[in-house]
């Protein structure tokens, strides 16, 4: 599973199948409560799919994944 995974296209349909962008837009509200202008690191930021649910701000992403760096 965590080969699968590990191809982006296959990452972004499981999290379609789970729901991911209700819990983007529930985690982004009600945990992150980004402000315009806010600076935020993203560790482990995968293809930087939480940027469609994010306020202008300056964000920063970091991935060890060259494959997933490359989808962003």
């Amino acid at each position: 599973m965590r080969s699968l995974l590990g191809i982006p296209a296959v990452y972004r349909w499981f999290g379609k199948i789970l729901g991911g962008a209700r819990g983007r837009t529930i985690f982004v509200a009600e945990y992150l409560r980004p402000r315009p202008g806010d600076r935020m690191l993203d560790i482990g930021c995968g293809e930087a799919n939480i940027l469609d649910y994010l306020p202008d701000l300056d964000y920063i992403g970091f991935d060890t994944s060259p494959a997933y760096i490359a989808a962003a």
